[in-house]
């Protein structure tokens, strides 16, 4: 190796840098290497902490919020569709939010709404909630608010819907009570019971059947085991409006005055002609009459007996006092629009009833405008029950007895609409009724629109 060493010139190798300090001074440098990626990798790490965690906890928050103002601002709404006042629906929406866990602060009501397609729609109630989410790891990589935030609009909504039964008691329990294999059936409409009778309000019973589009109440349903009803029925629904409400009272006519042709006819054939009859008009057995199309007042109003046949003209057929009943077999037809209001003498605690008894036929069409389908009315103040018994029978259009209670009975049969105070169905009773193209109610509905 000669004076220069292994390592070249002594002087050369003396200056070198011993090994070990070779070996420190690189780890040094990897050391500081680490830390970076150490510390670049953290930040990674913590960001992707914030997204699994702080974002899957706002997105939760988020739902939550959500499902609390569309649920609020339906209870706002809801409090509008039952006429209450602009103050009252913002309290229930904002009292609904408190009881779903958050404060009055995370919670704004407008109504009206003050933006979107509703906004300054008097009908429709806007809530918009905030609420801010606790930060763990998204502080790392943001400094801002992390707040969950939601919208929603309910809308209170006017429809029309066809209806074929509307009891309008508001208390009574078994409103609509059928009993012993009746059957209802109601197509292109609904079935609406206004009673807030908890347990029964509608009630059905040995072997009932109903159906309907749709089966609407205010209080509650009882059926036995062996009834058929389609669909489900939904209780704790709003009323149901009075459709015939604004229907004018028919005319009362008190001329001319016919009295003078007599009250009691008895078999033969009879002719009357239209104004005032100061009696009750009884057609006893196996008479024919024809009454001329015009308006009639009948004082005591009419009885019609066994066999009679009554041709009605086109008119409006006031019973007066003692009501209207056909007996045994006794058929009134009316071709061209009939109209039979059945209405009180002096006060309605002296009205009679209308009543349909063994095998009486009514076969008459509406007389229409202004009263609707209506074919026969009774009184609204008038509380006397209407009757349909034994094989009755009576053709299309509608009944309106807002005070009093209707009751069918042995196999009785009425396709007609009806709005009544009650209704029972007794005894193979049938109200098979197709209301589509009829009168209508206005009903009313909550949705989310927003």
């Amino acid at each position: 190796m000669g004076k220069y060493g292994k390592y070249g010139p002594r002087e050369n190798w003396m200056r070198a840098p011993p090994f070990g300090r070779c070996l420190t001074g690189r780890a040094n440098r990897s050391d500081g290497q680490v830390l970076v990626l150490f510390a670049a990798g953290l930040v990674a790490f913590c960001g992707l902490a914030a997204m699994s965690i702080d974002v899957g906890r706002l997105t939760v928050e988020r739902r939550s919020l959500q499902n609390t103002a569309d649920a609020a601002s339906l209870a706002g709404a809801a409090i509008l569709m039952d006429g209450g006042s602009h103050a009252a629906a913002v309290a229930e929406a904002i009292d609904y939010g408190v009881r779903n866990g958050y404060t009055s602060a995370d919670l704004v009501v407008n109504h009206p709404p003050t933006s979107g397609p509703l906004s300054g729609d008097m009908g429709a109630v806007e809530v918009r909630a905030t609420h801010d989410v606790e930060k763990y790891f998204v502080g790392v990589v943001y400094s801002g608010q992390w707040r969950a935030s939601a919208r929603a609009v309910s809308k209170m909504v006017n429809t029309q819907t066809g209806f074929g039964v509307i009891t309008l008691d508001t208390s009574r329990c078994s409103s609509l009570a059928m009993n012993s294999n009746a059957q209802l059936k109601v197509t292109g409409g609904s079935i609406y019971v206004n009673s807030n009778c908890g347990g029964s309000a509608f009630s059905m019973d040995s072997n009932a059947d109903a159906s309907a589009g749709s089966i609407n109440i205010v209080g509650g349903f009882s059926g036995a085991a062996n009834v058929h009803v389609t669909p489900a029925p939904l209780t704790h629904q709003p009323p149901a409006p009075d459709p015939f409400a604004a229907i004018p009272v028919p005319p009362v006519v008190s001329s001319p005055d016919r009295t003078g042709g007599g009250c009691s006819f008895t078999h033969g054939n009879v002719t009357f002609n239209p104004g005032f009859y100061n009696c009750k008009v009884t057609l006893d057995s196996n008479t024919t009459a024809t009454f001329n199309p015009g308006n009639y007042t009948f004082k005591g109003g009419m009885q019609l007996d066994s066999n009679v046949t009554v041709t009605f003209g086109r008119g409006i057929y006031v019973m007066q006092g003692e009501g209207f009943q056909l007996n045994s077999n006794a058929i009134v037809n009316g071709p061209n629009g009939v109209l039979i209001y059945n209405t009180c003498a002096t006060t309605c605690g002296t009205s009679g009833t209308v009543q349909m008894n063994s095998n009486a036929k009514l076969n008459v069409k509406p007389y229409g405008a202004p009263y609707a389908n209506l074919v026969i009315w009774q009184d609204r103040n008038s509380d006397k029950p209407m009757q349909f018994n034994s094989n009755s029978l009576t053709t299309a259009g509608a009944i309106y007895a807002k005070s009093a209670d209707i009751e069918y009975n042995s196999n009785a049969t009425v396709p007609m609409q009806f709005v009544a105070k009650n209704v029972k169905m007794n005894s193979l009773a049938k109200i098979i009724v197709d209301v589509t193209g009829m009168s209508t109610v206005s009903t009313k509905s909550i949705s989310l629109s927003e």
